[in-house]
């Protein structure tokens, strides 16, 4: 018998029995439930199958003891290695069969060993193992129970049921096309099963990185049923980047693709050397970057090379994919913080070198800071010397010294200190009044010279008058020119003063005493000096300023009087005294060639000698002696070539010592020395010892002892300057003696 099992429509079957077909009836099973153990795609299960029978086919019902239970899974599920059933419920008793695979039909057949179960009975058997389809879908099984005749009984189809996604286990990464750095790319992220069914039930970010690490953001943000779309940046240009999405140990990778370079923001310099030479040319790399530091491959134009000293300002050669190689370069000046710049002016993107310091070159020459004109002559002012190289950089490594001069001459130093980092700065002063001057300056241990600016040196203010010079002698009381000239501290003529000054000398008798107006800064004039000196100047001051003239003599004029010292009073009678005349020019002025004798008078005619020695250069002082006493004498000097005459001053000669006594019959050196004298009885007269000296000068009345000689009455007193004589005695003669010690006695007779 040949049987053929279709399913229809779920509401008749065909039975066919050799050519008889005989159509059978059937019942539906009702309250259709299926359970999965697991529901996930691709997954193992065990499924529990839940139905209640229907009224059989007429014939059969339930679930007979020996009938079966056909089950047919949709397509996709795996029922190739179902093994075991079993009854979940006491309405099915006994065991069953191993099951019958044939596609996606699993037959279970009882074992004969339990119950039948009846119409309209809960059935609830488990399957395994079952593995689900590995993509997430919605199907039912159908579900057929059979006679042990293989009779249709009852059939049903379960409700839907879905096949869900599996656990987590990569990410679908989806790019379109290629990436430019700096600018958005759109990526969407998704989360997959082991079968690559979308895991709608992850929502957790993940983290998002690249090839390059530069990739931004680093968070995806959540999913929504497993699909995130982010918008992606890259900063780093690379041929073949990949982005990658992680969760855990969990993830996933774009297809490769690249990212492009974007526009250019600047340019760097690879390090330059520090330090480079002025002058000597070196190379240096550039490079082209966007902002992210990416090499702007495409950049192929020129740009402007410039630094910081001025010095640099050239346009480069073509830059070759960003890159701008061995470009050679050339800076002239010195500067220690330099950098170079580089400029692409159509686009206004820029670039600087690390910094570095330009030294300069061999030293050549000297320079000078510019000197201001005019300058004041004998004035200190401030230079500043440079060493320099052939670019006029300041050779710093320089520490000698220069030499100093000028083209008027009269500068001072002549030779710098030594310099100090290239130059020396220090004070000159220059004595010569010129136009055009300029100070030169040559290395002492070199052949490096230096000149500076045309400057003018003019007169600096008044110090000091410089009186031209006298001849010697002159003669006083003659006039003679003189020239004073204005001069500042370096003795340049101050053309500019036009005062005057006022004229002093040694012997104060210049006349004129004041000069007129300075003219040009000089005055010529006359002067006369009266007073003779051996070595006089002549002294101005003025503007509170003053000179002096050379040392000369003013030599006396001719013999006019002569002049005697002043003759102390008094003198003493026969004393040497000594006294003093100058031979002078009517100016008072002693004339020295005057060297012969003059004769000697005075008023009492004692003096002597009469006639004096030579004078010596005018003067003769002489000792003299006057014997005669005199209230108011002079001595007169009377040169007999030249019949001048000159008295001395007044004078008295007093007495000297008493040398001896006279007896007068006066008192005071007057009356007469008494001789011989006759009396007759009681006469009488009065004696007094007058005391004269050597020279018969009246000197005193001296304190005498009175005595008479021979037989004459004796005087009385008998001591005293006077006495008084009485003739008392007829026929008496003698001397009356007054004697002093010491002293010739005097007496009468």
């Amino acid at each position: 018998m040949t049987r053929h099992l279709r399913r229809t429509l779920g509401i008749i079957w065909f039975v066919t029995i050799g050519n008889v077909s005989i159509l059978l009836a059937q019942g539906t099973l009702t309250n259709i439930a299926v359970q999965a153990s697991n529901d996930s795609a691709g997954a193992s299960a065990v499924y529990t199958i839940t139905f209640t029978t229907g009224d059989g086919n007429g014939v059969d019902e339930g679930v007979p003891a020996d009938g079966s239970i056909l089950l047919s899974f949709p397509a996709g599920f795996d029922v190739s290695g179902v093994e075991l059933v079993s009854s979940k419920n006491s309405n099915l008793t006994g065991g069953f069969l191993t099951p019958s695979i044939s596609g996606q039909l699993v037959t279970i057949t009882r074992d004969n060993t339990g119950n039948d179960v009846l119409k309209n009975t809960e059935v609830k058997i488990s399957v395994a193992v079952v593995v689900n389809p590995n993509i997430v879908k919605t199907d039912s099984i159908d579900i057929e129970t059979r006679s042990a005749a293989d009779a249709t009984i009852d059939v049903g189809s379960s409700p839907a049921f879905t096949i869900k996604h599996g656990r987590l286990d990569h990410f679908q990464v989806d790019i379109s096309g290629n990436a430019t750095a700096g600018d958005n790319f759109p990526v969407v992220i998704t989360a997959q099963d082991v079968y690559n069914n979308i895991v709608t039930s992850h929502t957790a970010p993940v983290e998002l990185s690249d090839i390059t690490g530069t990739s931004s953001p680093s968070n995806s943000g959540n999913f929504i049923a497993g699909v995130c779309s982010v918008i992606v940046t890259f900063e780093k240009a690379i041929e073949s980047n990949k982005i990658t999405a992680s969760y855990g140990n969990r993830n996933g990778s774009s297809s490769l693709f690249s990212v492009s370079h974007a526009s250019l923001h600047r340019f760097v310099c690879d390090s330059i050397v520090s330090p480079r030479v002025a002058g000597s040319s070196f190379n240096i790399n550039v490079t082209a970057y966007d902002k992210y530091d990416n090499r702007v491959k495409s950049y192929s134009d020129k740009v402007r090379l410039t630094d910081q000293s001025g010095s640099l300002n050239i346009f480069s050669d073509n830059f070759d994919q960003g890159s701008l190689t061995n470009q050679a370069v050339t800076i002239t000046k010195t500067r220690i913080d330099n950098y170079i710049t580089i400029t692409d002016t159509s686009l206004n993107k820029i670039g600087q070198s690390n910094l570095f310091y330009v030294k300069p070159g061999n030293h050549s020459k000297f320079s000078i800071n510019p000197i201001a004109s005019p300058r004041t002559a004998g004035e200190w002012f401030e230079v500043t010397f440079f060493a320099r190289d052939d670019y006029d950089n300041l050779y710093t490594d320089f520490e000698g010294r220069v030499s100093i001069n000028n083209a008027a001459g009269g500068i001072s130093p002549q030779e710098s200190g030594n310099f100090s980092g290239g130059q020396w700065t220090g004070n000159v002063k220059v004595q010569t009044v010129t136009v055009n001057d300029a100070i030169n300056i040559s290395n002492l241990s070199g052949g490096q010279t230096g000149i500076s600016n045309n400057f003018d040196v003019v007169p600096g203010q008044l110090d000091n008058f410089e009186v031209s010079t006298i001849s010697s002698p002159q003669i006083a009381g003659q006039s003679f020119s003189i020239t004073i000239r204005a001069r500042d501290v370096a003795g340049n003529l101050v053309d500019s003063f036009e005062g005057t000054v006022s004229l002093t000398d040694l012997t104060n008798t210049i006349s004129p005493s004041i000069s007129g107006n300075f003219s040009n800064g000089e005055w010529s004039g006359d002067v006369t000096i009266k007073a003779s000196r051996q070595n006089n100047r002549i002294s101005v001051s003025g503007s509170n300023k003053d000179g002096r003239s050379n040392s000369f003599e003013v030599k006396h004029a001719g013999l006019d009087h002569f002049y005697i010292s002043p003759i102390s009073s008094p003198q003493t009678a026969g004393v040497d005294f000594s006294i003093s005349i100058e031979a002078r020019d009517e100016f008072d002025n002693i004339v020295t060639d005057f060297e012969r004798s003059v004769n000697l008078s005075d008023l009492t005619g004692s003096i002597s000698p009469n006639v004096t020695s030579n004078f010596n250069a005018g003067v003769r002082n002489e000792n003299v002696r006057i014997t005669k006493k005199f209230e108011n004498n002079k001595i007169t000097i009377q040169d007999t070539n030249s019949a001048i005459e000159n008295a001395s001053n007044s004078f008295q000669i007093k007495p000297n010592q008493v040398y001896q006594i006279v007896i007068r019959d006066y008192p005071g050196g007057f009356g007469d020395a008494l001789g011989n004298l006759s009396f007759n009885i009681n006469d009488q007269i009065q004696l007094f010892a007058a005391g004269y000296d050597q020279w018969g000068n009246y000197v005193r009345e001296v304190e005498s002892n009175w005595s008479a000689t021979e037989t004459l009455d004796s005087p009385s007193p008998d001591v005293g300057t006077m006495t008084t004589f009485t003739a008392r005695t007829p026929y008496t003669s003698g001397n009356i003696v007054a004697d002093s010690l010491g002293v010739v006695a005097g007496t009468t007779g």
